[in-house]
């Protein structure tokens, strides 16, 4: 008995419908169906899932098997490590899971995405009974690398809210709710210490509560976060950056720091249009294509370089540990065009995102490593 109460307990019963259904719903955004149209990225994340799985059952570990960008080789034991597994707390691994489930209706990624969730909402989340606590609602980042005051909250709202609409779970609600709540009214500090990276985890989690209650405090404080702290720092190369409050300086961010806030921000202008704003994201846009580009015509970036010259060709700064955007990276560079594309109807950005994705998938990169950090 005890065996089979384990094997029931590693597949919860749940009813699904066909990938059209979900896809009709516009849950996701425009969703594509069935294979994608890159074989190359079938083939990934075939791989992936594979690996995942089987590293779960050989650790006999469930939710996330990464806590903090801990390096793969520590937890997991498939021999294959140059493609690494779903399944690390610094970034929204169950938004991947649920559009993966949503757009295949493959169930191997209903059985990832459920105890990720799970994870992120019992685990690794601070449930107080205080409502006051101002960490209440949030995963924390367990590593060492991002355990600085830069990173001191960790609360991916998107994979969270996707995990409830597709299962009903009204946990999931009350963890997404607290932890917007937890940033609009209990952390002064935090929204006025903002770097690229926290506005768009930050960012990400109003929107969301937003779009499931229609309060307007946290339409208003994506606003504070995505447009007032960052995107007001746009130089007139289009780089944007963060206000170091100690120095009173505006430091620059890495091309895949940018990549990820691009994104909120682009989620941001769909709840809230605005022109100046959409402009701004297209001069970003502008801004990889000419100054974060190593050569002309090529898909590879620049991570980490000094202020844009239009004098000198872009180059990096030396010492830097992160140089380049890793090769699966680029889907998030690609992301930054057609966000611009979307915005603003030029098909150069198109052009450019088609051009990004392309070459990722099918170019068979040597540099298929980990995510930055």
């Amino acid at each position: 008995m005890p065996d089979l109460a384990m094997a029931a307990s590693k597949h919860p019963l749940f009813a699904r419908v066909l990938p059209e259904r979900y896809a009709s719903t516009g849950a996701f955004g425009p969703l594509e169906v069935g294979p994608s149209r890159f074989p190359g990225l079938d083939a990934y994340v075939e791989t992936v899932t594979a690996n995942h799985l089987f590293n779960r059952e050989q650790l006999e570990l469930y939710g996330n098997l990464h806590f903090g960008d801990v390096a793969r080789g520590e937890w997991e034991v498939a021999e294959d490590l140059d493609l690494s597994t779903w399944g690390n707390n610094y970034y929204d691994c169950v938004l991947t899971a649920a559009r993966l489930f949503a757009r295949t209706g493959d169930p191997r990624f209903l059985d990832l995405m459920a105890p990720m969730a799970s994870h992120f909402l019992e685990t690794a989340c601070f449930n107080t009974d205080d409502p006051d606590d101002w960490l209440s609602g949030f995963s924390p980042a367990y590593g060492e690398h991002h355990r600085g005051t830069g990173h001191f909250e960790q609360h991916y709202a998107e994979g969270i809210w996707a995990y409830h609409y597709l299962t009903g779970d009204e946990r999931a609600r009350e963890v997404g709710l607290r932890g917007a709540e937890s940033i609009v009214e209990r952390q002064p500090w935090g929204n006025e210490n903002v770097n690229c990276r926290t506005a768009y985890q930050r960012g990400s989690t109003c929107i969301e509560a937003y779009k499931a209650t229609r309060d307007a405090r946290y339409i208003q404080h994506a606003k504070h976060l995505l447009v007032d702290m960052i995107l007001a720092t746009q130089d007139r190369y289009g780089r944007i950056g963060w206000v170091d409050a100690e120095r009173g300086k505006i430091k620059g961010e890495q091309s895949f720091m940018m990549a990820l806030y691009a994104d909120t921000l682009w989620k941001y202008l769909k709840e809230a249009p605005d022109a100046a704003a959409s402009a701004k994201l297209a001069r970003l846009a502008d801004f990889l294509d000419r100054y974060a580009r190593k050569k002309p015509g090529r898909e590879a970036y620049w991570n980490q370089f000094p202020r844009p010259n239009d004098r000198r060709k872009p180059e990096p700064v030396p010492g830097q540990p992160e140089p380049t955007v890793y090769w699966n990276s680029h889907g998030l560079i690609a992301g930054v065009y057609a966000c611009a594309y979307d915005l603003t109807g030029n098909g150069k950005y198109l052009l450019l995102a088609q051009n990004c994705l392309a070459d990722m998938w099918n170019s068979q990169s040597k540099d298929k490593r980990s995510c930055h950090t």
